[in-house]
């Protein structure tokens, strides 16, 4: 059996959590908000300094992944990833970044990959991400929605599942 039990209100479409290494979790919202969450009061805050999402449909800020190496000694990968779906005029693009954890607030955020082709916003962006234990992180891409060929082309990202290395 199981329970459920409200540990935070106010959010309106999250998507994704992290759980920090202290019991609080940080959460995306598809408007584009990362918010620190405190289990232990209910309290969220809204952390500044996330770039703006093109938040159509299923588009935002998607999926949220801690370095694996988050909380060491030093600091050095005290790293957050996130995907989103980045703005191209009309059009939105799936995209890949990062941004330093300090303390209780965001660093700057630090571009990583996006997809090759943007395409009309609002649908099937994919973007989760896992770690691998080699150290490099997957990020999926979803096949867009609107050019169902595209998943099958070679020379597209689109429905693919992309591998990226530290460099």
């Amino acid at each position: 059996s199981f329970s459920i039990e409200r540990v935070a209100g106010g959010l309106t479409n999250p998507w994704a959590v992290a759980f920090l290494p202290d019991g609080r979790f940080l959460v995306s919202e598809r408007s584009g908000q990362l918010n620190l969450i405190d289990p232990s009061s209910g309290e969220a805050t809204r952390l500044e300094g996330m770039p703006e999402v093109n938040h159509h449909g299923q588009g935002g800020l998607l999926d949220v992944v801690l370095h694996p190496d988050f909380d060491n000694a030093d600091g050095d990968n005290d790293w957050i990833y996130f995907t989103w779906s980045k703005p191209d005029g009309s059009n939105s693009r799936a995209a890949l970044s990062r941004v330093k954890w300090q303390g209780n607030e965001l660093g700057d955020v630090e571009h990583l990959f996006e997809q090759d082709r943007a395409s009309g916003p609002g649908r099937h962006y994919g973007s989760r991400l896992a770690w691998l234990p080699d150290g490099t992180l997957l990020m999926s891409i979803g096949d867009r929605g609107s050019e169902p060929p595209r998943a099958q082309a070679n020379d597209d990202h689109a429905g693919s599942t992309v591998r990226l290395t530290a460099t």
